[in-house]
């Protein structure tokens, strides 16, 4: 299989199953609130068009991985039928049923960013072939193809720029101020995100692709913080502690707060807060300046790995899914 290859660097592409949200246009049909002490939400789903079973998993997941970017526990979804998901949701607030019911109701945005331009969306996903075993590579290939437009300005962007970091979102907080812990500020700063030197880093990619300010937090009193976020949508807290949060809110900005889970890895928290899959190192041959619109995805693993098969089969139906209206 002689394909030029977007991605790479051995990173098991597991999160990636969620690049363009919903392999259907979704829709919430109500909701109700649970009358049980701790409070809940559940939200019945209805898809565009009924479903196979296969294809019903592949929503579920997706979804699923869209809301947990929002950094809500407890969140079930159970397929009713080829039609219909259940989603339940414990221990949430008004405002956070209210930001789950948004989600749900906007269809995810794909991006691919290099070096902080966006060079393509879903829409320029204009065919995925079958998934196959390259044993050359000890990989599960994924080949696609993107628009004519997304190749030539790629090869622009790409041109001598061998090992930079491709980074693909779903529903990236644009528009926003970060304020993160200095931890987290460092890490976002670190060569887990950004690969050669010469590349720039996350934060930056971030403001210059989709205006997301991130600021990291030292004691700043919420009025220098409101003063910041002039213009945005809204301000996210990520990992920082204190009154904070309810301080800001009194000042009438829109803010949401991020924790890692228990076990999660900063750099993967990064990742989930951000909507980020990736980054992934550039081949070189895709740096030459010469636009490839045929490309494929690798993820590593024997031809015996079920799980990296699997992973491969999800990554073929979600960009597909990127060519949906």
């Amino acid at each position: 299989m002689n394909l030029k290859k977007l991605l790479l660097n051995g990173r098991v592409l597991l999160l990636i199953l969620v690049i363009v949200g919903s392999i259907l246009t979704i829709i919430a049909q109500g909701i109700t609130y649970g009358l049980d002490i701790s409070g809940g939400v559940e939200i019945t789903v209805q898809l565009e068009k009924p479903v196979d079973q296969s294809t019903m998993e592949e929503v579920r997941i997706s979804l699923e991985n869209r809301l947990n970017t929002l950094g809500v526990k407890d969140i079930t979804l159970e397929p009713w039928g080829d039609q219909i998901i259940k989603v339940r949701v414990a221990n949430v607030t008004e405002e956070e049923a209210n930001s789950i019911i948004d989600t749900i109701n906007r269809q995810g945005v794909f991006y691919a960013e290099f070096n902080g331009v966006i060079f393509a969306t879903g829409a320029d996903i204009k065919r995925v072939d079958q998934v196959g075993y390259e044993p050359r590579e000890g990989a599960w290939i994924v080949p696609f193809s993107i628009s004519k437009e997304a190749a030539e300005k790629f090869a622009q962007l790409a041109l001598g720029k061998v090992n930079y970091p491709v980074d693909i979102f779903l529903d990236p907080p644009v528009n926003s101020t970060l304020i993160v812990s200095r931890e987290i500020y460092a890490l976002m700063n670190s060569n887990e995100f950004q690969f050669v030197p010469d590349a720039k880093p996350l934060p930056q990619r971030l403001k210059e692709a989709f205006n997301i300010d991130v600021i990291p937090y030292a004691n700043q009193s919420a009025e220098e913080i409101a003063k910041l976020a002039q213009g945005k949508e809204k301000v996210i807290l990520i990992r920082v502690d204190g009154e904070l949060e309810s301080s800001l809110k009194n000042l009438g900005i829109k803010v949401e707060k991020r924790e890692p889970r228990a076990g999660e890895a900063a750099d993967e928290f990064i990742r989930r807060v951000l909507g980020l899959y990736g980054p992934y190192r550039l081949q070189e041959g895709l740096t030459t300046g010469e636009p490839h619109t045929e490309l494929a995805i690798s993820i590593g693993g024997s031809k015996e790995d079920i799980m990296a098969m699997r992973q491969a089969q999800v990554v073929s139906v979600v960009l597909r899914s990127g060519s949906l209206p």
